[in-house]
């Protein structure tokens, strides 16, 4: 995984969507915007801006989407 990586899961999240995208599916997977992801290199794109409700309050949330090296698939933050 070119964002964040922790061990074995990791390398599946690295590697399993390209393959199930190659096998002819649609395939985005949803990761938190880690303080570690270095936002300019992985080229994250402001795809929106929604109002999340928590416990009676409104938080402006903004969802990312980056397109994996080497691939079409797309990774939401």
């Amino acid at each position: 995984m070119p964002w964040i990586k922790s061990g074995g899961l990791g390398d599946v999240l690295g590697a399993l969507p390209r393959e199930l995208f190659a096998l002819g599916h649609e395939v985005a997977t949803v990761l938190p915007l880690f303080s570690v992801v270095d936002r300019e290199e992985a080229g994250l794109e402001l795809l929106s801006t929604i109002q999340v409700r928590f416990l009676g309050n409104d938080f402006p949330t903004r969802i990312y989407a980056a397109s994996y090296p080497r691939s079409e698939c797309r990774a939401l933050f």
